[in-house]
């Protein structure tokens, strides 16, 4: 409404031949009142920086739970209710089912508000990394779900964990997006050029310093996505990410929520209303509680390929180390040339009770790729491609739900091969037997 008194005001001083310099101050004042009344970004007081832990784990059968759901609000965010309204207690009662008893529920708060001093979105995702391990350090397993600016704290945590090399120590299995401004937001962009709001974070979210968001997008496809085979396996973890978005989002254009993630579902709300439902049973509670129990739950057809070590890694909830290894790969040296033993491999899929279970070992003297694909040409968007890079003498899993296999796109079998650094060489092929 505010936004729309600011055009009228601008007209009508234009009509009565008022000075440039009156345009400007309506101009100025009435984005000023709009950000005043209107929390942009969800939530109404500043909150104070912390690390205590709160939203105790519940107790279960006098068993505490080994995962968690944890909750990052938005800018301008506050406390549990004033965020969140009823979504907690509503989760809760959804909790009771079997299959979701054994998770609690956190919520992490951090220094944001209209005035005053906010810190960087980095220096943000470094104090939410700091919070994980002192407060969740107890659980194997965590699903983050972060309301829009806190879908980009998220995403920073992530990245810096993998960029460092420490993918064996994230325990984020499934992130959900709600009305996230991956590409950045125009309305807070209009309210960080507004005197007393120009925070870093606005700015940062408004694209005014664009590095962050921009770097986000192409850090998520090579860490996350697996786009980039030369990544060494430790730098690399798939998770499944969900976007929610609002019909009615004024803050966040569609765009901009669903970037260029697969899985986005639009909900009948606005950018507050999308994570405040009022009745239950309410849509976002049953999303977040069916999708969890569907990705994590249900075993290996909505899991998707993983790439790790045989003590660490977890595909479609079977232990690496309860695998049998179907097949063992070497990355030798022939007359200069890479090539991998064995060249051919037939896997039988009549009869399976597991993933597909690979062991890559580098016996080469240099460091070396692995990688294998659906497509022949290694080129196109297809449905099984996964790759590893491996040190001299170092082995490395990779681990395929067979639900994935079962829509290759390329006929029958799988090209396997290595990168050259300018191109991918297929060398193999695994052929599957149905």
């Amino acid at each position: 409404m505010l936004i729309h008194f600011c055009s009228y005001n601008v007209i009508r001083f234009r009509q009565k031949g008022d000075s440039v310099t009156l345009i400007a101050r309506s101009i100025t004042v009435s984005l000023f009142l709009f950000a005043i009344a209107i929390p942009i970004f969800a939530g109404c007081r500043p909150i104070k920086p912390e690390l205590s832990c709160e939203n105790p784990p519940n107790q279960l059968n006098g068993e505490k739970p080994k995962k968690a759901f944890v909750f990052i609000h938005g800018w301008d965010g506050s406390d549990e209710k004033d965020t969140w309204g009823c979504l907690f207690p509503f989760l809760k009662k959804n909790f009771q089912r079997d299959n979701l008893r054994n998770y609690a529920i956190h919520a992490y708060r951090y220094p944001t508000s209209q005035f005053g001093h906010s810190p960087k979105i980095e220096d943000v995702s470094a104090n939410f990394e700091a919070w994980l391990n002192q407060c969740c350090s107890s659980y194997d397993q965590l699903i983050l779900v972060a309301h829009s600016m806190g879908g980009i704290v998220a995403k920073e945590y992530i990245l810096n964990v993998l960029e460092r090399g420490q993918a064996d120590q994230l325990r984020v299995e499934l992130v959900f997006f709600i009305a996230t401004p991956h590409k950045g937001s125009d309305l807070a962009k209009w309210a960080s050029y507004v005197p007393g709001l120009a925070s870093p974070q606005l700015k940062t979210l408004g694209g005014v310093n664009k590095d962050l968001l921009n770097t986000q997008l192409s850090a998520w496809a090579a860490h996350v996505d697996g786009t980039d085979w030369r990544l060494h396996s430790s730098q690399k973890k798939y998770i499944r990410a969900i976007v929610l978005y609002g019909t009615k989002d004024e803050v966040v254009p569609e765009q901009s929520a669903k970037d260029r993630f697969p899985y986005c579902i639009p909900l009948f709300e606005d950018h507050s209303s999308i994570v405040k439902p009022e009745n239950y049973p309410a849509q976002v509670v049953d999303l977040i509680s069916e999708i969890t129990e569907s990705i994590l739950l249900t075993g290996e057809q909505s899991k998707g390929i993983v790439v790790g070590q045989l003590n660490t890694g977890v595909v479609s909830g079977h232990p690496f180390s309860d695998l049998t290894v179907d097949t063992s790969f070497f990355v030798v040296d022939v007359g200069g040339y890479k090539r991998l033993y064995p060249p051919t491999v037939v896997l039988d899929f009549n009869q399976r009770n597991q993933p597909v279970f690979l062991k890559i070992t580098n016996k080469t003297s240099s460091t070396s790729s692995f990688v294998m694909s659906d497509d022949q040409s290694f080129i196109s968007k297809v449905s099984v491609r996964a790759g590893v890079v491996l040190r001299p003498g170092e082995s490395a899993y990779i681990a395929i739900p067979t639900t994935i296999l079962s829509h290759v796109t390329y006929g029958s079998f799988i090209s396997v091969g290595y990168d050259s650094g300018a191109e991918l060489i297929p060398v193999g092929r695994i052929y599957l037997l149905r």
